[in-house]
């Protein structure tokens, strides 16, 4: 969503509230452990305006 939305992982970042991309950055790259939390998908179903089941599935896959 962030890439075909065009927006950076610095401003997609700054939108989220953190200072830098890194924890984006870390989450994207797949080398980590660390995921989003719940604040964080309801910040970025807002920043793209759109429903929070957009971003997670509403129903297991």
């Amino acid at each position: 969503m962030r890439i075909s939305g065009k927006l950076s992982q610095e401003d997609f970042s700054i939108q989220l509230g953190f200072k830098s991309n890194a924890f984006v950055a870390s989450i994207e790259s797949n080398r980590t452990t660390k995921k989003y939390n719940i604040n964080h998908v309801v910040k970025a179903a807002k920043i793209f305006d759109c429903s929070l089941w957009d971003i997670v599935p509403q129903y297991p896959i």
